[in-house]
């Protein structure tokens, strides 16, 4: 039986009451392999940050429920030290340079290590922008320091919620492929909102208004007729 690093099993989230009752998310269950590059798309809005928030603890389901690595997240909060993530856009002290913010956070962690963190900011194509303050950063900067923050830890699953916004397709690519490659042993989640990202994922989920729309690899979707998504 394959281990599961993500088990989200018919979760369904309702945010309101009423006449005001939105359903974010609707019966959806995602399972990621341990060790795969799983993609997760959808438009905006479509119940992606919200799927990722309660796979983090950070909300709670309306219904279901998820687990990590096999453990309920409810239950068991210390699964979440196995994981590190990028939800819903990166931000920092704007006073302090990248490096400063990337140290307060180890530091904050238990797992300061300048060289670990001087390591990342060559990975993320930052450092030579490290030492600015955060305030002057672009939104890709931002992005790619936020994806330097999320492996910090040397998590075993590697959560990245639109990480490549404000890049372009080049620099894309390059990140996308940098981190697979440097991360081999993790299991790695990008959640986007555009199909070209795809090619390079083990398996794709693509969703909108809540509910799965297709659940395949990358060459199953790439056969489907042009028409079938935007």
């Amino acid at each position: 039986m394959a281990e599961w690093a993500i088990a989200v099993q018919a979760v369904h989230k309702q945010f309101g009451r009423g006449k005001r009752r939105v359903h974010a998310v609707d019966d959806l269950t995602l399972e990621v392999q341990t060790g795969q590059v799983y993609g997760f798309l959808g438009p905006n809005g479509a119940g992606k940050t919200t799927t990722i928030r309660m796979i983090l603890d950070l909300i709670n389901p309306t219904k279901g429920q998820v687990s990590l690595f096999g453990q309920l997240v409810r239950h068991h909060a210390g699964v979440l030290n196995r994981v590190g993530a990028l939800v819903e856009g990166a931000t920092f002290y704007p006073y302090l340079t990248g490096r400063k913010n990337l140290e307060v956070l180890a530091r904050t962690g238990g797992y300061f290590d300048p060289a670990r963190i001087q390591s990342l900011l060559e990975l993320v194509g930052m450092a030579d922008r490290a030492d600015r303050p955060a305030r002057g950063y672009s939104t890709g900067m931002k992005q790619r320091m936020g994806v330097a923050a999320a492996l910090l830890g040397n998590p075993d699953l590697v959560i990245l919620d639109e990480p490549f916004r404000g890049l372009d397709r080049a620099q894309r690519q390059t990140l996308l492929a940098t981190v697979r490659q440097q991360w081999r042993h993790a299991t790695l989640l990008f959640i986007s909102h555009d199909v070209s990202d795809t090619q390079t994922f083990d398996r794709v989920l693509v969703i909108e208004q809540g509910r799965i729309v297709e659940d395949a690899a990358p060459e199953q979707l790439a056969a489907q007729p042009a028409s079938r998504y935007r």
